[in-house]
């Protein structure tokens, strides 16, 4: 009988904890994120940002259009967030998620804008000077807009045309 006792000691004892370890483990888990970013054609969006704001968390897709957002312990509180994801010529697309320890997916499929830019074209301004007159102050601003940079494969475009006070005039 005391043999009988002590067995069962010793298994509440190692039951309890087992129960302590497996519950401490799982309090300390952190979150991941993860998914698919994917045009409404079904094509992988490469560089797509998904952002969290509330935790202050951006990422970028892969080749594949997947992504991985890996939250420490300390991070999660259960909380409600939105998860905004943006690629450029598509509309950016939000999600209310809750976050909590574990595995998360979130795919999200975007559809094309077609007030969005279709390519990154890059302008500036070259110089500006000012002019004192009669009556107050003239600006005479000289705007000159860079060409943008040509794909490799292509020839490269004429310099587009210089702007001043209005007027064009050709390159």
């Amino acid at each position: 009988m005391t043999r009988f006792r002590r067995s069962s000691r010793l298994a509440s004892l190692l039951a309890g904890l087992a129960t302590t370890v497996l519950a401490s483990t799982a309090f300390a888990q952190g979150a991941v994120i993860s998914g698919t970013v994917k045009s409404a054609q079904g094509q992988n969006l490469q560089a797509a940002n998904i952002r969290i704001p509330d935790l202050n968390v951006s990422v970028g897709t892969g080749e594949d259009g997947t992504y991985r957002i890996t939250l420490s312990a300390e991070r999660i509180r259960g909380q409600t967030a939105n998860m905004t994801v943006r690629a450029i010529g598509f509309r950016p697309q939000t999600k209310s998620l809750t976050i909590n320890a574990g595995n998360q997916t979130h795919d999200f499929v975007l559809e094309v804008d077609v007030n969005r830019l279709s390519e990154v074209v890059v302008t500036g301004v070259t110089g500006a000077t000012g002019v004192t007159g009669q009556g107050g102050i003239r600006t005479l601003a000289r705007l000159r807009l860079l060409r943008s940079v040509p794909d490799p494969g292509q020839p490269p475009r004429a310099r587009p045309p210089t702007a001043e006070l209005g007027r064009a005039h050709p390159p």
